[in-house]
This record gives C-alpha cells, structure tokens and sequence, in this order.
C-alpha cells in the first residue's frame, strides 16, 4: 500500500531512526516539513553506545527543534583532564559536560513526535519519479511511502548507499574498541581517588585508553545514580577481529558485540591486558567491569571523483569517522554543525522548489551511531550552486 501526504506541506522521508535520522528529521520539521522517520529495528535504540562529550552543537540543535534546555540536565560536568600512571602524571583544568548516546536519542526521539517515528521499517527499495518530481521507498513489509525529499541515515551497511553506490562498503580500520559502563560507586578505591569527576586518559603503544562518568539509568546524573564510563582502543588484526566478533552463544556478530555477549575468553583476555598495560586507576575499572562490549572502527571512503555522479549533485560532508574512534569528538562536532547548516542553506530552498524539476542527488556518508548520514532526493536546481559546506 502506497501513502501519500495529504499536507500541503513539503514532504521528507528519512531512513534511519538513530542520531543522524533525528538530528535531520528535527530540523526539517523545525522550516515545517512534514517528516517521517523510519527505523528498522523494532525497538528503542535508547540503550545503544555510551558516553558522548557534549558539544555546543548539539545544545544548538536541541534549542532548534524547541527543546528546552534550562529544564533538563544534559550531563554530567567535569573540571580537569587527568593523565594517570599510577600517581598524577598531569592534570589541566578543561570544563566540559559528558552526556551519553541515551540522553541525545531520547530528547531528540521525544522533541520529534512519536507519530512520526516508525520502527520495524526495513527499506529495500528507492525509485524516483522524475515527472512528478517525487522519490518512493519501498519497505519489507510490503508498504510504501512517497515524498519530496529522501534522508539515508541509515548507518554503516546503509541500504540506501548500497543501491546506488554498491561497492562503496566500510572496511575494517585496524582497531577497535573496548567499552564499558560501571555504577559509580562501584569504582574501586584507586580509580575513585585519582579518576572520578574528571576526565581521565592514557596511552600506551597500540593503545588509548579515556575514560569519565556520564549519566546513569533514564538520564540520571544524580551523584550516586551516574555511571563512568570507559573506551579503550586496542589494535588487532583482521583474524583476532574475527574470534572477538564470535559471541558467547558462538555466533558471529560482525562488527560489534553488545553488553553481556562477549565470550568469556574476551574478557578474561581483557582483564589480562589491562593488568600489562594500563595505570592502576584504569587497570581497576576495566576490571571492574563484569559486561565489557566492543566495536570494529570502520572508515567509508566516499571517493567519487571517477565520474560516476556526473549526471547527479553530491553536497559532500567531511569524510566520515568511526563511532567511536579517538579523533571522534573534533569531526563529530563538525558533523553536527554540517547537519545544523544544512537546513538554513539547503532545505529552505527545497521548501520553493517547484515539482517538475529533474531530481537531483545529495549524498554524505557516515557510521549509524554518531553521525549524520544523508542521501537527498530533491527536485531544487539551486542544491548545484552549493558548494563544499566544509
């Protein structure tokens, strides 16, 4: 069954429910799109990732899609920068807030509407229909939907990039990541004493390890209710990648193991390398940890400079990052502002553009957890005078 808007309002599909599909979706609604988001899973992402330094990007969208921010806690705020080897190595004073993937998702979740976010929605098929200046997707379950202007935030294996640039697929960076999330007053005494309320960070060879406390159960950032969370980067190689990736139940999870599934092996390995190689306050809190999980860093190399657009418009973002990668929180911030700028620039020219122009393609791609990742179907010729938002 097809559906069509009965608004006389411009229309925007996005494919994709996480950061990036809510960040997209708030600000076209904000210029008075009419928005629907689609998310293939069927349930709330809310429990997804873990810490996020909080950047004034981020305050500046949730501000834009009418969030209000003087009434709600968007983290948990830390005084210096710790650098620990068992004593102070060194300490600088740097204020900043650390807020977590669970906050950002549901503020923005609930500052879209619920009427408008649908899950269990697994896109399989994009066409365009250059007459009418319109672009369908297609859904699993046999539905479609049509619109004006289509979003992909649909992460690292988007289908939406997948059908018009097949072989543009992320690969393995080299490394990944340890995580873990622990009660704050279950830190043991050293880590307490040297790491907690700051944010702390080491180094070793093959290896960078931060670490801080974010907020808690349903955004608690009560003292008491918070949780400190650590990232530790490690480099493996692709055959280690691929027993990491084997679950405790013995199947294969790809690129990600969540909390709870990694195979005891792992952990006990873990454990071992942190007793090798980390300062005692970080050794004690990855040891800490009953439930580490981990992450694959993937890069997605957009190169399309062999001609293959040359009949379409690409608006290209800065070269996206993985999720969780050490460099993650300058080039986040330059996503979210990219995200904040698009709106204002781009899609307030959409909103009069008229429906026989020939439709034209924007593209950026980037991972599904932190990132802003849009594919654009739209019917305005002036997208072509747009140039590197960067």
């Amino acid at each position: 069954m097809t559906k069509v808007s009965d608004s006389n309002k411009r229309r925007a599909l996005i494919i994709g429910g996480s950061l990036g599909g809510l960040f997209a979706g708030n600000l076209l609604h904000q210029i008075d799109w009419d928005v629907k988001i689609f998310e293939r899973s069927a349930h709330d992402l809310d429990s997804r990732g873990g810490g996020i330094v909080l950047q004034p990007e981020v305050v500046e969208v949730f501000r834009r899609a009418g969030v209000d921010i003087q009434t709600i806690d968007l983290g948990v705020r830390s005084q210096y920068r710790t650098r620990p080897d068992g004593s102070i190595e060194s300490k600088h004073f740097a204020p900043q807030t650390q807020t977590s993937w669970s906050l950002i998702y549901t503020t923005l979740k609930a500052a879209c509407g619920h009427r408008n976010y649908h899950r269990a929605k697994t896109v399989v098929r994009i066409e365009q229909d250059l007459e009418a200046g319109t672009v369908m997707a297609h859904f699993e379950d046999g539905s479609c939907e049509t619109g004006d202007l289509l979003v992909g935030a649909d992460g690292g294996n988007s289908i939406v990039r997948q059908q018009f640039w097949p072989t543009m697929r992320p690969t393995y960076a080299g490394y990944l990541a340890w995580r873990g999330l622990i009660p704050e007053d279950d830190m043991p005494l050293a880590a307490r004493e040297t790491l907690h309320g700051d944010f702390g960070f080491a180094n070793n060879k093959g290896a960078h390890i931060l670490g801080y406390l974010v907020p808690g159960e349903d955004n608690d950032v009560r003292p008491g209710h918070r949780l400190y969370n650590w990232v530790w980067y490690r480099v493996a190689d692709e055959r280690m990648l691929g027993e990491i990736m084997i679950d405790r139940n013995g199947h294969s999870r790809g690129y990600a193991i969540p909390e709870g599934l990694l195979a005891d092996r792992w952990v006990e390995h873990l454990h071992r390398e942190a007793e090798n190689l980390l300062p005692l306050p970080f050794r004690e809190v990855v040891e800490a940890t009953t439930q580490p999980f981990a992450q694959a860093i993937r890069d997605l190399a957009s190169d399309l400079s062999d001609g293959s657009l040359s009949s379409v418009t690409l608006l290209r973002f800065p070269d996206p990052i993985p999720p969780r990668a050490p460099q993650r929180p300058q080039l986040t911030r330059l996503h979210w502002r990219t995200s904040c700028r698009l709106p204002r620039q781009t899609l307030l020219r959409l909103s009069h553009g008229g429906s026989g122009h020939k439709l034209h393609l924007a593209s950026t791609f980037a991972s599904r957890d932190r990132k802003l990742a849009i594919t654009c179907f739209s019917t305005d010729r002036q997208l072509r005078k747009l140039g590197d938002p960067r």
